[in-house]
């Protein structure tokens, strides 16, 4: 069996463009070399386990820049990331094939493309025509004509929240394999598709998508399929090829490309009026006061869905705290991971056990500043959390501070950062599964917090990661588009694209 050379990379970012500022790099795990495989990395992991199974090949680990969602790359640093990793690819080879761990909604402030398009037209360029390039992508991602030109295969997460990262690491990797060990000339196609929906209507436990998606591995065991995903996109984001996407690789026969794209784009179009939330959505005040009712029988997770760090937003809106602290009916509540440095340093100056009067929402950068007085008790205080097992959460420790105001309990935080798993609760002194109300930044629940709360509500909270579209700017996306343009005609033949451009 021929000996073959896999490059293993990735660059993972999902941008919010709204968000103020750019990428922080400090949040940024950057791993090289032997770290690619040691770290444990999301979606990576996957790929080597896959490569792994394949005694003739050799791994080579380049490069993973591993980002939390957030506002955009800024353009020297973007560059300076993608210079290491085509340097690394120069040096480092030849390769038979590459396989990168992406997420596919990263963007560069100044750039008119992904930056995932970006990053993979930069490596074509370098390595010629030939090489083959898989990648595993994000379902919250976008795979724009030029980068379904540029790369050869591709595997989207199936999942919502994600619970198969490793998996499709996996088919990304595996497709690599059968395209070298089988000689294969991989031929893709795309159909892009105007529905603009926010993730929180697109989860997979729920109709439409269920269906949508448990149809996908029959259409992989088509003959002649390699393999078949779609796209549900980054929405808030306003950029001309945001959208939802049907999209198919195939062993070499374009037509086929096209014809299942077409099919799978049509089945998700017969759907669309079906998009909506599902799990129980609330106005602000509203959602408090019914958590607050549940919480007798455990712990009620609610999701501040307008500032919801997980899809970038800058997670500093004090909205949701200020109404809390207007009903003291709610009982106790605990609102988690709001971005307020000054504050943080106030707390740490005071001391722990101080009684501090902070003006909630002086910080807000992302909304206008509603600065309202509050005074509280500084109850614990750290330097950084406890960064789990998870390597990637070591980059997002920074100083925080807990606050008690009454029936409320805050933590406020000095850099960005995602709570998204209940040992970051407990590593603040908080235990997750009390009864009680807990705010988290976030949209739908991640997995982990998932598997603990004992009922969830949605809070239709403002920000940029608004849940109703329709109240946020767009000038640049594609129209006609739902949902703005009720009523609209459309067929998939006028989405359709191909990796020959047309």
């Amino acid at each position: 069996m021929k000996r073959l050379r896999i490059g293993v990379f990735g660059m993972s970012q999902e941008a919010m463009l709204a968000t103020p500022g750019h990428l922080d790099p400090r949040t940024v795990l950057v791993s090289r070399g032997r770290e690619v495989v040691e770290n444990d990395l999301w979606v990576v992991r996957g790929i080597v386990a896959a490569l792994r199974e394949d005694p003739a090949v050799e791994i080579v680990p380049l490069m993973v820049v591993r980002c939390r969602a957030s506002a955009p790359f800024a353009p020297d640093f973007f560059e300076s990331c993608k210079a290491e990793i085509l340097s690394l690819i120069a040096t480092n080879g030849p390769f038979d094939g590459l396989v990168a761990g992406n997420h596919g909604a990263m963007e560069v402030d100044g750039l008119d493309v992904t930056g995932d398009t970006d990053l993979i037209g930069a490596i074509r360029a370098q390595v010629g025509p030939d090489l083959p390039i898989a990648m595993a992508l994000d379902m919250h991602g976008h795979v724009p004509p030029p980068l379904l030109r540029d790369a050869q295969a591709f595997a989207v997460f199936r999942t919502a929240p994600h619970r198969d990262d490793d998996g499709t690491g996996y088919r990304a990797a595996r497709m690599l394999l059968r395209i070298l060990r089988e000689g294969l000339a991989p031929r893709r196609a795309a159909v892009h598709i105007p529905l603009l929906v926010p993730g929180e209507m697109a989860m997979t436990a729920y109709e439409p998508m269920r269906s949508l998606y448990a149809a996908l591995p029959e259409i992989d065991r088509r003959p002649g399929i390699l393999g078949a995903d779609y796209m549900v996109g980054f929405a808030w984001n306003d950029r001309p090829w945001i959208g939802m996407a049907a999209l198919v690789t195939t062993e070499g026969d374009p037509a086929l490309a096209r014809a299942t794209a077409l099919e799978m784009a049509a089945a998700l179009w017969a759907r669309r009026d079906e998009f909506r939330l599902q799990m129980p959505a609330r106005e602000v005040t509203e959602g408090l006061l019914e958590a607050g009712r549940l919480a007798q029988d455990g712990p009620v997770y609610v999701s501040d869905a307008g500032d919801n760090v997980t899809a970038g937003a800058y997670g500093d809106l004090t909205l949701v705290l200020q109404a809390a602290l207007a009903r003291p009916e709610i009982g106790p509540i605990v609102v988690c991971n709001i971005i307020a440095p000054e504050t943080v340093a106030q707390c740490h100056a005071a001391g722990l056990g101080a009684t501090v009067t902070l003006a909630l929402g002086a910080e807000h950068l992302s909304r206008p500043a509603v600065p309202v007085p509050a005074t509280g008790v500084v109850e614990a205080l750290g330097e950084a959390l406890n960064p789990t097992s998870a390597p990637h959460l070591r980059a997002v420790s920074s100083p925080w501070a807990r606050v008690r105001f009454g029936h409320v309990t805050a933590t406020f935080h000095a850099r960005r950062m995602q709570i998204t798993t209940p040992h970051l609760l407990e590593a603040m002194g908080i235990d997750p599964r009390a009864p009680g109300v807990f705010v988290f930044k976030v949209g739908y629940l991640h997995p982990e917090l998932e598997d603990v709360g004992a009922r969830h509500i949605l809070l239709l909270s403002d920000g940029t990661s608004n849940l109703d579209l329709t109240r946020l700017p767009y000038t640049r996306i594609g129209r006609p588009a739902l949902p703005f343009d009720a009523g609209m005609e459309w067929s998939p033949e006028r989405g359709l694209y191909t990796d020959e451009g047309t």
